[in-house]
């Protein structure tokens, strides 16, 4: 799951410049909570330095373990997205 969204996101933005691909990144990501987006974001270094999931946790001021299952549920949700567009899901398997 993690494996292919990510690779997903990489993909997609690999097509646009810079500037379009961050628009591109939040366009994907806004079906998802600020919080779940942020672990995402943070997770893959997205407009940011990859951070572990114990330093996003210290962030947050929650749990490795916590901050994991955010993550799964956002990549759940994005998992979704992709299955309901054919193109989309298309797209990540080519």
């Amino acid at each position: 799951l993690w494996n292919h969204v990510s690779q997903f996101i990489f993909k997609w933005c690999s097509m646009f410049n810079e500037e379009d691909s961050e628009n591109n990144i939040n366009k994907i990501l806004s079906v998802l909570s600020t919080k779940e987006a942020d672990i995402i974001k943070s997770s893959l270094g997205i407009g940011c330095q990859k951070i572990t999931l114990e330093e996003i946790g210290n962030k947050y001021e929650m749990s490795r373990e916590n901050i994991r299952q955010i993550k799964t549920k956002g990549l759940k949700k994005l998992e979704k997205l992709l299955t309901r567009n054919e193109s989309l899901y298309n797209m990540l398997l080519d």
